[in-house]
């Protein structure tokens, strides 16, 4: 396994430099074969013009044709008449025509070029040793050949330390994400970053502030629920030594009461605690297709109880069947919530209505309240965890966290919710919006 994570991570800055060398590599490499036979080819019509130079000046005179002419040893170019010796030698024939030859003699190739004299009948060869010529080829490819190689590997090395010299945005980026504080978060700098990478880094900054978001809303919830959980476990506590100091067999029953009901309370606070911390950290699983109409109607069943030991009419006023998509029961707790909330708020004889219908493309849940409704101050914070428009000496106050799961269900599901004060009548009017299935 280790082994195959280091055959996968391999280095950027090590695949660039070997791959764009081994591009310079093959194209030296047929650039010099290109130079090569190129220079090959000049050196060889080169030497032919020299033969033709000489055979000229033998024409001319300016060589003596009685006299062999002999070239320096390193182009082995030599002159003759052509005689009847010379024709068997090189298997001329008796009226060759002028122009180039490439002749055997004495187990040596030759380049050979006869030239008539002028208003004669005889014939100048001129000859060159193949390997002479081949000699002085080889010797101007490796002329042009050397710098070519010397420039290779100073490109190679150029191209190393360039490729070098352009990842240190990325490393100083990487020592500065290294050194960062959890606790702390900075966004990575993106004004001398390249175009190519600013996308991603902006991706990275995007990422870190919403995990600094994330932990900031972590540390105000933890701080928020040691806040919420010290008043009731003190209250607890207290219930707890009052019921010591009972008088009667009355007196210890009430406060046994009371310790009970500090209990439930209690539970319930940590259930909702639970239930926020799970809905803001938790990994959507596959979405399933349920009526939107049935989940209502079932937790209204659940909640008809509640609503008749207040005396408050809880009833549906519309009831489309629509589908919509579901996860982990979230549209469960989401209903129950709203509706809980609602009945909390609604005093005896009042009524909540229930209605789902459809909105163009969206599902919609309404439910209605005649309760006192919202404040300015209410409108803004009722989403937030331990807000609670109840005031807090009261006996029957709420949690402040039903309305912040219900939002952070809302997110999960992709859909909105809101709460309003409704337009006549007073109370108010809670609203979830969530795409229907077709």
């Amino acid at each position: 396994m280790d082994g195959q994570k280091i055959e996968k991570n391999k280095s950027l800055q090590s695949q660039l430099s070997v791959w764009v060398s081994l591009a310079v590599v093959v194209f030296s490499l047929i650039t010099t074969a290109m130079t090569a036979y190129t220079s090959f080819k000049e050196a060889s019509e080169q030497q032919d013009h020299t033969l033709e130079t000489i055979a000229d000046l033998v024409t001319k005179g300016n060589i003596s044709k009685e006299t062999p002419y002999v070239s320096t040893k390193e182009e082995a170019i030599s002159v003759s008449l052509l005689n009847e010796d010379l024709r068997l030698r090189f298997h001329f024939q008796k009226n060759v025509q002028d122009g180039f030859y490439q002749i055997v003699e004495g187990g040596k190739s030759w380049r050979a070029y006869v030239r008539s004299l002028t208003n004669e009948s005889d014939k100048v060869v001129v000859f060159q040793q193949i390997e002479a010529r081949d000699e002085i080829a080889w010797n101007s490819i490796r002329s042009a050949f050397l710098p070519i190689m010397v420039l290779l590997v100073l490109l190679l090395l150029a191209i190393r330390l360039i490729i070098g010299v352009q990842f240190r945005p990325l490393r100083a980026l990487s020592d500065f994400l290294q050194q960062q504080n959890i606790n702390e978060l900075k966004i990575l700098p993106t004004e001398y970053a390249f175009l190519e990478v600013k996308p991603f880094l902006k991706s990275i900054n995007n990422f870190i502030e919403r995990t600094q978001s994330s932990i900031e809303r972590q540390k105000r919830f933890i701080a928020d629920a040691a806040h919420e959980l010290r008043t009731p476990v003190a209250a607890l506590s207290l219930l707890a030594e009052n019921i010591q100091q009972a008088k009667s067999n009355e007196d210890l029953s009430e406060r046994q009461k009371q310790l009970a009901s500090g209990l439930t309370r209690l539970r319930n606070l940590v259930n909702q605690l639970l239930d926020l911390a799970r809905w803001q950290n938790t990994v959507p699983s596959e979405a399933r297709v349920v009526f939107l109409n049935e989940v209502v109607q079932e937790m209204i069943a659940d909640l008809i109880p509640l609503a008749e030991a207040k005396g408050i009419n809880l009833g549906v006023v519309r009831n489309e069947p629509l589908k919509v998509k579901n996860k982990d029961l979230a549209l469960q707790q989401l209903t129950r919530n709203a509706l809980e909330n609602a009945l909390f708020y609604t005093p005896a004889g009042g009524s909540v209505d229930v209605s789902v219908f459809l909105d163009r493309t969206h599902a919609v849940l309404t439910i209605e309240d005649t309760g006192p409704g919202l404040t300015d101050q209410d409108e803004e914070k009722i989403w937030q965890a331990f807000y609670s428009a109840t005031p807090r000496e009261s006996d029957h106050h709420g949690n402040g966290l039903g309305l912040a799961i219900v939002s952070e269900i809302a997110k999960q599901l992709q859909g909105s919710a809101t709460l309003m004060n409704r337009p006549q009548g007073g109370g108010a009017v809670f609203r979830y919006e969530q795409d229907v299935v077709v």
